[in-house]
């Protein structure tokens, strides 16, 4: 990386981060670990806040990063519910996850 140059970020976006519908959660679970330990503080998984699944799966917590914490900030500040944490699977991966009922004002995603 160029110094003075933005960070390089991965972001996973998939139904089933924290969300276990069928077998794409457990494809994510799996790889997880290697991902993270490949990628680092750079790697981001993000999924639709689902209270009663995620109740007992993520350590809720702000992100270190200053970016992408000043992009949650900023989804905030403009009405969408958004969660932080850490997954917790092996690799902890950190999560940013949508509350998609409440950003839309109740409607169904």
């Amino acid at each position: 990386m160029l110094a003075g140059s933005p960070p390089v970020y991965t972001f996973e976006s998939s139904w089933e981060v924290c969300n276990k519908v069928g077998g794409i959660n457990t494809v994510i679970r799996s790889k997880a670990a290697v991902t993270t330990q490949e990628l680092g503080d750079k790697y981001y998984l993000l999924g639709p806040y689902v209270e009663e699944k995620m109740r007992f799966e993520v350590e809720l917590g702000e992100l270190e990063d200053y970016y992408v914490r000043s992009a949650v900030h900023a989804m905030r500040d403009r009405g969408i519910k958004v969660v932080t944490g850490q997954w917790l699977i092996e690799g902890s991966p950190k999560v940013i996850l949508f509350d998609l009922e409440a950003t839309l004002g109740g409607k169904k995603a």
